[in-house]
């Protein structure tokens, strides 16, 4: 292995995580499950922020690079990777990351990796059943019913 310090980095570590889910749920589905449960049993600011911030949060199957670096933090722990809070890696260095770590992306039929969304063009990284996904070729339409549905 490369003397690269991104091999033994917690990107990696997680992206690791995320490709052994293959096609059950992945990390961040059972992440916002743990997340929620943890909320219902405690009290205090912690529990009541996270009980108001989940109703808005959805799990999906695939993200961009700038959703999911600031849920990368709260991986890393969720994992037991560090106790620490870390502050989340600019959007276009995690891109590379996960390019580097091969996590795979959801492919278009116009034979791109990119979807609009919010007006712009987008990559997204499939993090939950990752065997599905990479088989899958979707439309614009199909992504959106995937995404809004």
């Amino acid at each position: 292995m490369s003397k690269n310090p991104f091999w033994s980095s917690h990107t990696y570590t997680i992206i690791k995580a995320m490709k052994m889910c293959g096609n059950s749920q992945g990390i961040v589905s059972q992440w916002v499950g743990k997340a929620k449960r943890w909320s219902e049993v405690n009290t205090g600011p912690d529990a009541d922020a996270l009980k108001a911030w989940l109703p808005l949060w959805r799990a999906r199957p695939f993200y961009t690079a700038a959703e999911l670096a600031p849920m990368f933090p709260a991986l890393a722990i969720g994992l037991k990777l560090t106790s620490r809070w870390q502050a989340p890696k600019h959007p276009a260095r995690l891109r590379n990351e996960l390019i580097m770590g091969d996590l795979p992306r959801l492919q278009n039929t116009d034979g791109t990796l990119e979807f609009i969304q919010d007006g712009k063009f987008q990559e997204f990284f499939i993090v939950d059943r990752i065997g599905h996904w990479k088989k899958q070729v979707l439309t614009q339409e199909e992504f959106e019913n995937v995404v809004f549905n």
